[in-house]
């Protein structure tokens, strides 16, 4: 994936698409809800929201490939995000680990306690495809979403396509952008709470913003 200055994702190629790579994603972001005292907000942590939610006061971005480095500015936590890939130098075994790493720093600088909760929503782009003959193509439908057991302190979902679509598609490179992918989060604590809701990113909104900016939780399917 790429990441733009203002913290947003701004490709995807995830799906073997990397010659038609799936622009500006708007189900894929992060966000942090917080209460420190009273006071409650919630925000995007990006420079810009597709659904016109709040967004951090300010972003700031540093890339040092294969990471890039998120701060978000004027929140009641000092709140650092680090995205990254498996990619190490001269080890073969580990840089072609399809894998993509989100993880979150929130440090207090205050002189009370301040409840926190990161979200971490992502677009099901499986279907989602291109090539340099054929261009963009495409389908989603038959994407299904389900939860996966928890096991060694991790939570989360699978998001997989259709082995065949009703139809066969108009060419072979269709099946390229078919598979699994694996949304997990891994707790920094035992009595860390993880909740999930599903959705769909075409609508004007999150339909689990509301819960989330009321008390940083999620449900639905």
């Amino acid at each position: 994936i790429e990441i733009g200055v203002d913290g947003s994702v701004t490709k995807s190629v995830l799906n073997n698409n990397s010659a038609s790579p799936t622009k500006n994603p708007r189900g894929c972001f992060m966000a942090l809800w917080t209460k420190a005292g009273d006071k409650v907000s919630a925000n995007v942590l990006a420079g810009t929201s597709a659904y016109s939610i709040p967004t951090a006061p300010r972003i700031r971005t540093e890339s040092r490939f294969p990471q890039t480095f998120i701060t978000a500015d004027g929140l009641a936590l000092k709140t650092r995000v680090r995205v990254w890939s498996s990619l190490v130098p001269h080890d073969i075994r580990y840089s072609n680990l399809p894998v993509i790493f989100f993880s979150i720093t929130l440090t207090n600088k205050g002189t009370g306690p301040i409840e926190a909760s990161a979200a971490l929503s992502w677009d099901a782009l499986l279907g989602l495809g291109g090539s340099q003959t054929h261009g963009a193509f495409g389908s989603r439908d038959g994407n299904i979403v389900t939860p996966l057991a928890p096991a060694n302190g991790l939570a989360g979902m699978l998001l997989s396509s259709p082995d065949r679509q009703i139809q066969d598609p108009p060419h072979r490179l269709y099946y390229n952008a078919r598979g699994e992918y694996a949304l997990v989060a891994q707790p920094s604590a035992s009595d860390v709470m993880v909740t999930s809701a599903g959705w769909n990113s075409i609508s004007m909104s999150p339909v689990w913003w509301k819960e989330f900016a009321a008390d940083g939780t999620v449900s639905g399917t």
